[in-house]
This record gives structure tokens, C-alpha cells and sequence, in this order.
């Protein structure tokens, strides 16, 4: 039987073989990560998929507006990210990404401060330049520039 766990594991195993053949043409450092992760990911899919299928469990989640509202603005931010990754590159992206997340996932009460704004762009740039170096630099995982940044 089919229920969220199992489908979801299902979705993640897709994902982990989709992303074992794309980094079929990457250099042999960058490989290495990314093969780590997709392994990872696929035990963590099956581990979902069997829990799935031996302990079926429903779960009321779209039944609370808020989080409903949460998820799909999350949805929306990573879709957005991935469309605008090849339009203004990594880096732009990632920390549009980062900030949009983070206040998506701060208290309301917290998110009228200044000072929670500044120290949120900063968290953001400076996670955005540490994958840069050790992706680009390090790893050789090579990054998009963006469109707008090629002239």
C-alpha cells in the first residue's frame, strides 16, 4: 500500500539515481562528494520506502493553515532558486535563497528587528561563500555563473 513515507521514498530513490547519472561527467574530486551524499540519500529512501510499506502511519499534516502556508512558500523559494541559479548564478541565488529561508523559519516576533535582519544577510553570505570555496575551489564542482554575469 502506498502512503506518504513509501511514495516519498520512492520520490527520493528517483532522485538519488537521477543524480548518480548527472555527476557522471564531473571531475573525480567532484565526484566524490556528491557520491557520498546520493549514497546516503539512497539508504535514507529505502530506510523510508520499507518503514513505509511495514508501518503505514496517516498524518493530518495539510489540516494546520500554517504549516501548509510554510511549505509551500518553502516550494515556491527552492523553485525560485533553482530557476534563477542559471539566470544570476550561484552565488546571488544561494544568498537570496538562505535569507528567504531563514525568515521564512524565524519567529514573527523576531523578524521586526534590524538587527536580526543584518546578522540573517550576513549568516547567508557567509554560508554561500564557504560552499563556493569548497565546492568550486576545493572540489572542482563546477558552479553557475549566471547569465547576466557572462556578458
Amino acid at each position: 500500500m502506498l502512503n506518504s513515507d513509501s511514495l516519498s521514498g520512492l520520490a527520493i530513490l528517483a532522485l538519488s539515481f537521477i543524480g548518480y547519472y548527472q555527476s557522471q561527467g564531473f571531475s573525480y574530486f567532484s565526484k566524490i562528494f556528491v557520491l557520498w551524499v546520493l549514497i546516503i540519500l539512497a539508504m535514507l529512501g529505502g530506510a523510508l520506502l520499507i518503514k513505509g510499506l511495514m508501518r503505514p502511519e496517516t498524518l493530518k499534516f495539510w489540516s494546520n493553515e500554517a504549516r501548509s502556508k510554510r511549505l509551500g512558500l518553502t516550494v515556491l523559494i527552492l523553485t525560485g532558486y533553482a530557476a534563477l541559479l542559471p539566470i544570476i548564478g550561484f552565488i546571488l541565488a544561494s544568498i537570496m535563497m538562505f535569507f528567504s529561508l531563514s525568515l521564512l523559519l524565524t519567529d514573527p516576533t523576531r523578524r521586526r528587528s534590524a538587527r536580526m535582519w543584518i546578522s540573517t544577510l550576513a549568516i547567508s553570505c557567509i554560508i554561500t561563500l564557504l560552499f563556493e570555496l569548497v565546492f568550486r575551489h576545493a572540489l572542482l564542482v563546477p558552479l553557475p555563473v549566471g547569465r547576466i554575469f557572462l556578458g
